[in-house]
């Protein structure tokens, strides 16, 4: 008796009714236009600690219980966060290896705003008494909404911070993700398998296939890979971003921003200072920072960049 949705929405794209966990469009909030920056602020300001919450999910992928329960100052093993056997999800502990300097950064912040020993999450409720993880969650579910995080208002969840985690994870890999227009032919199969199984360890999974909940699929057809794909995908994202009125370059980001142009002209990519400066800082805003430390090896970031400047061009000129 019941029809299919297409049938009750003859208004709605039949491909956006379909049920399924891959990930065919980001849930990252940096693309669905979440100023990250502001939600920080705006969560600083409702509760402290769930000003650290976003902080931490965003920088290590964590999950509702996680946070609530991480204790930082016992989770800091120097080049890495262990969430432990009593915080995981499923009981599955996991190691989380540094991968950037804003992750140190965010840890060191957050345990200085934290007793050693203190949980992240509430430890009493609003009656004095011991909190439960029920409370945590009610209470997280509460001020996401408040900030305006919800599926129906912003079309995404708390959870999308893992998800722009595990696309972070794999732009730092030097894998463009199928949300942000990566393809298989990016490299070898094997390569792609590696990196893809690693990035899955990070989120607390063991199976491949889970990281196409957070990243998309990359499908099953196999292609040659594009010649000079990189260059061409920089240069036309470039050639978009002209007429763009420019900032100048910040005199204390001038080092960072030469070393991303030589490293873009060994892909023989003609750039300007002010043109990766405009690109890393959309990078960089990723990581919920005004400006991240250039890494060896960046040509993927600048890459994904390009790739939203082209799509963002094809969209205003249908």
């Amino acid at each position: 008796m019941v029809k299919s949705l297409p049938k009750y929405l003859p208004h709605v794209d039949k491909e956006k009714l379909k049920v399924g966990k891959i990930a065919r469009e980001s849930k990252s909030w940096s693309e669905n236009g979440i100023d990250i920056f502001q939600k920080i602020e705006e969560a600083d300001a409702l509760d402290w600690k769930f000003g650290l919450m976003i902080r931490m999910m965003l920088a290590f992928g964590l999950r509702r219980k996680e946070v609530t329960h991480n204790k930082p100052w016992k989770s800091d093993h120097g080049n890495k966060l262990v969430i432990y056997l009593g915080e995981a999800k499923g009981g599955r502990p996991r190691d989380i290896y540094f991968d950037n300097e804003e992750q140190r950064i965010v840890l060191d912040f957050v345990k200085s705003k934290l007793k050693k020993g203190e949980h992240l999450g509430w430890e009493t409720d609003t009656r004095g008494k011991p909190a439960t993880l029920k409370y945590n969650i009610r209470r997280y579910n509460h001020y996401m909404a408040r900030i305006g995080i919800t599926k129906l208002k912003d079309g995404v969840t708390g959870h999308g911070l893992r998800a722009q985690y595990a696309e972070n994870s794999a732009i730092i890999a030097k894998m463009i993700p199928p949300t942000l227009g990566g393809t298989r032919d990016q490299m070898d199969r094997s390569d792609l398998d590696v990196k893809r199984a690693q990035i899955s360890e990070l989120l607390g999974h063991s199976r491949i296939s889970v990281t196409a909940n957070y990243y998309g699929s990359f499908g099953r057809e196999v292609k040659t890979e594009e010649v000079n794909r990189c260059k061409n995908n920089i240069e036309a994202g470039l050639f978009a971003l002209a007429g763009t009125r420019l900032q100048a370059v910040n005199p204390q980001r001038m080092l960072d921003c030469l070393q991303l142009v030589g490293e873009l002209a060994a892909l023989d990519v003609a750039i300007t200072p002010q043109q990766v400066q405009h690109l890393w800082m959309n990078h960089s805003a990723r990581h919920a920072v005004p400006w991240a430390r250039p890494r060896k090896g960046n040509a993927e970031a600048m890459e994904v960049e390009a790739l939203k400047l082209i799509k963002k061009d094809n969209h205003a000129n249908r």
